[in-house]
């Protein structure tokens, strides 16, 4: 088996497809030491190529192995934690208060919502491949950068406070309307 055959058929079985490259670089690169240290050794061309090749073994069966190396995976651990801290941020106050802080189910509500957004912005993050963000990183560090990183950060925050405080409000307003 030639050497491209051999990289075509291994990084086939890798479902990343951004790894497939840097796999693809790596291997060739461990062939062509081979095959160089077999010509040294007196070998030609073609039969060094064949021999080095040869000892990388079957492309399948290495192919499948990076794939399970180089497999994108979420951090299930951190998501649970993630998840664990949000409940203790939904009850916690409803704990420690020594009055009544929140009335009933219904004052959970708002916190609940903004905790699966968070979770759910969380997850979608997590699978973000951020690679294709670097062919931007100048751009982004221009447009976002300093005074206008800045400003866009504390409109977002703004943004994302005055919705929490409206639903917060609209479900106090239905509690006390007895709905």
């Amino acid at each position: 088996m030639k050497k491209e055959e051999y990289l075509e058929s291994l990084t086939e079985q890798i479902r990343f497809k951004p790894a497939r490259y840097a796999v693809r670089d790596e291997v060739r690169s461990h062939i062509e030491d081979q095959q160089s240290a077999y010509e040294a050794s007196g070998l030609g061309r073609e039969e060094a190529e064949v021999l080095a090749v040869r000892q990388m073994g079957d492309p399948i069966e290495a192919g499948v192995e990076l794939d399970r190396i180089h497999r994108p995976q979420m951090a299930w651990g951190m998501v649970g934690l993630a998840g664990v801290l949000c409940i203790v941020w939904m009850i916690l106050p409803k704990l420690l208060s020594l009055g009544n802080a929140y009335e009933g189910v219904q004052e959970l509500l708002p916190r609940g919502l903004f905790a699966l957004f968070c979770m759910g912005v969380m997850m979608a993050v997590c699978q973000i491949d951020y690679s294709q963000i670097g062919r931007y990183a100048k751009w982004l560090a221009l447009e976002f950068g300093g005074y206008y990183g800045t400003a866009f950060a504390v409109i977002l925050v703004a943004v994302i406070a005055f919705l929490f405080l409206h639903l917060r409000r609209a479900c106090a307003r239905k509690t006390s309307l007895g709905g």
